[in-house]
């Protein structure tokens, strides 16, 4: 039974990798080593292994560049695809090809063909514009603006949305801005910052009000490339009650003795009911 099994298994993944398996084969028919296909067809010999192997979905344009020198039927081998793509979906619990855009299969491959010191060179310059990019499509408010908005969209008195989100920076005195992202979902509320900023909080609990507790995040800033450590700030709706409060915690996975508590009422709760009576509560 577990052969016939394991049998089954190995059949799906062959059938899995229609047009890779294709492709090698008449590779291999042909007597073509991966090296040589890939300066006829130029293209990367990492990509014709990736191909082969069923890692990446290849572009029309490297469909046609097959097509041509084995000559086969193009809408043959789409049709081998398509139906790899579609099998893809229906075996589960197994990892799938990335299958990228049109467009950015071709940049792909483009980048495959070079060197690697100009490629790591290149990667990093887009990156940089990308990220100057998205900067700039990050929303700026003064405080009056970011109040207002706030009242439109994550207060818990007009939550016809049971979540939205509202990011951007905010404008300071002197030039200077701060970054943050709000994230409102049904009855709680999240405020992430920069933990250098975490002494700004007070800007937002003027028209928040207290928060309730505060833990270590990774916040992710428009203007860095790499993930920053930030402070998530949690409100509940006051319609919430302290067991629910408790109950939120738990199930956001949070180290509870991690977290500071800025609640009397919920410090006093999590002493009486955690599971370990020796971690104290210092609220406030």
């Amino acid at each position: 039974m577990n052969g016939s099994n394991k049998k089954q298994t190995g059949d799906v993944k062959m059938k899995k990798n229609l047009l890779g398996n294709y492709l090698r084969n008449l590779r291999e028919q042909h007597g073509i080593t991966q090296p040589v296909l890939a300066e006829q067809l130029e293209i990367s010999n990492a990509f014709i292994n990736y191909i082969e192997l069923g890692k990446r979905t290849p572009s029309v344009e490297t469909l046609e560049k097959f097509s041509k020198f084995f000559k086969v039927d193009l809408d043959h081998l789409r049709d081998l695809l398509e139906k790899q793509k579609l099998l893809n979906k229906q075996v589960k619990g197994e990892a799938t090809p990335v299958e990228l855009p049109e467009p950015v299969q071709k940049l792909n491959e483009l980048l495959l063909k070079m060197d690697q010191p100009l490629l790591d060179e290149l990667i990093s310059s887009f990156m940089n514009q990308v990220n100057e990019h998205l900067i700039k499509m990050t929303p700026n408010y003064s405080l009056t603006d970011l109040r207002e908005k706030y009242q439109k969209v994550l207060s818990f008195e007009n939550n016809q949305e049971k979540s939205a989100v509202l990011e951007g920076f905010l404008k300071l005195p002197e030039d200077n801005q701060l970054f943050f992202k709000f994230n409102r979902v049904e009855d709680s509320l999240k405020l992430e910052l920069l933990q250098s900023d975490r002494g700004k909080i007070d800007l937002f609990e003027k028209w928040i009000g207290p928060h309730v507790f505060s833990n270590l995040c990774n916040l992710t800033v428009p203007q860095v490339l790499e993930p920053q450590r930030g402070v998530s700030f949690c409100w509940f709706s006051p319609s919430i009650t302290i067991q629910n409060q408790y109950q939120y915690l738990l199930n956001q996975n949070l180290d509870i003795d991690s977290v500071l508590l800025n609640s009397s009422q919920l410090a006093w709760f999590i002493q009486q009911n955690y599971e370990d009576p020796e971690i104290e509560y210092d609220a406030g």
